[in-house]
Formats: C-alpha cells, sequence, structure tokens
C-alpha cells in the first residue's frame, strides 16, 4: 500500500525541490522552538556540527507522533563559522553585518535529514559543505541587500546561491541540492527503494 510522504517543513525551497523531482507529498511545520533547542543542545555538550541532526531528528519526530503511519522527512540546516553556530537574523542592518562577516571567509553548512515512520526513526543522513566568500566590496554587499532582502533573510547566511548570492563566492565544495536545504539525491534513493517514487 502506498504510503503517506511528509515534510515536516514549511520552507518553499525544500517543497520546490521534492516538486520539481515529481515527488507526491504534503507539508506541515512542526512546532518546536528551534532555537531553545539549539541552546538545550549546546548546553549539554553536542558538537555544533551535530546540531542540524538533532534538530532534523526533532521536526520529524513531532509530526509522526501526529501522522504515525506516514513517512516523515524531518530537515535542518546550520551554518558553522569559526566554530561558532550563527542563527537567522531579522533587520537588514543585521543581513548586511552578516554578509560583512562571512566576506572574505570561509564557513561550513551542515544540512541533515532524517526519516521517521511509525514513530522510529528509520534514515538520516548529514552532508557537509565548504564555502568560502570572495573579498566583496561594500558597495556591492549593500546593494546585493538592496535588491535581495526579502528572499535572503530567511536564510542563515543571507544569501541564495540559486540566484544572485552566487556571485558572492570564490569557491563552493558541497553537494548543490544540500547546500539549498535538502540532501535531495540522498532522500530520492531512500524514497526509491521503498517503492515510495517511480
Amino acid at each position: 500500500m502506498q504510503m503517506t510522504l511528509i515534510l515536516a517543513s514549511k520552507s518553499e525551497t525544500r517543497a520546490k525541490l521534492l516538486t520539481n523531482a515529481n515527488v507526491d507529498f504534503s507539508c506541515k511545520k512542526p512546532n518546536i522552538d528551534e532555537e531553545n533547542l539549539k541552546m538545550y543542545f549546546l548546553l549539554n555538550g553536542t558538537d555544533v556540527s551535530k546540531i542540524s541532526g538533532k534538530l532534523a531528528d526533532s521536526k520529524a519526530k513531532k509530526i509522526n507522533l501526529e501522522s504515525p503511519n506516514a513517512f516523515v522527512i524531518g530537515c535542518d540546516q546550520t551554518l558553522i563559522f569559526k566554530t561558532k553556530l550563527l542563527s537567522k537574523v531579522k533587520e537588514r542592518s543585521d543581513v548586511i553585518n552578516r554578509l560583512y562577516q562571512l566576506n572574505n571567509c570561509e564557513h561550513h553548512l551542515y544540512t541533515s535529514a532524517v526519516i521517521y515512520f511509525e514513530n522510529n526513526p528509520i534514515w538520516r543522513v548529514t552532508k557537509k559543505a565548504k564555502l568560502r566568500m570572495k573579498n566583496n566590496s561594500d558597495a556591492y554587499i549593500t546593494d546585493y541587500v538592496k535588491r535581495n532582502f526579502d528572499y535572503i533573510v530567511k536564510t542563515t547566511g543571507c544569501y541564495m546561491i540559486e540566484g544572485e548570492g552566487v556571485r558572492l563566492f570564490k569557491y563552493i565544495e558541497g553537494d548543490y541540492f544540500s547546500i539549498l536545504g535538502l540532501p535531495l539525491i540522498q532522500i530520492l534513493n531512500f524514497l526509491d527503494a521503498r517503492g515510495k517514487i517511480g
């Protein structure tokens, strides 16, 4: 019997990636406080590289409790800069400062996905990407934010490499889809093996 697939996220980018891959799914946002969970994990000694996996697990588990007969995909992405985990910002000035902070420097993205079924985690993956911004001028960064603020404010790094944001970078090493927030190839392979797609 074909089982229900739920993406435990309201991310437009993640949903679009699955939709473009012709996957039948629905979206449901888990009601969890991500910032408090991050602090809890950090205070309890969790390595920063493991936080994305912990958050992805929490999201999938939350939705699977409500829909235990569905395959539930939980996803999360964290940005690590100089061993520090950065959080999203809201104000335009903070977005500009975030790009100044990352400018001409290297940072890492950890993207995790966990799939729950019948209230148990049955699959998980974490992908790491290394990104380095080139030395962008202050004027370009300011103009870039003016043109793209409504989109980039939704992301921790305040850039979107699928758009103009790719121009900010000197190099990007890692899986493209994972950088966008979803380890799509790995998820599709799992779903295909389970007869969920195809």
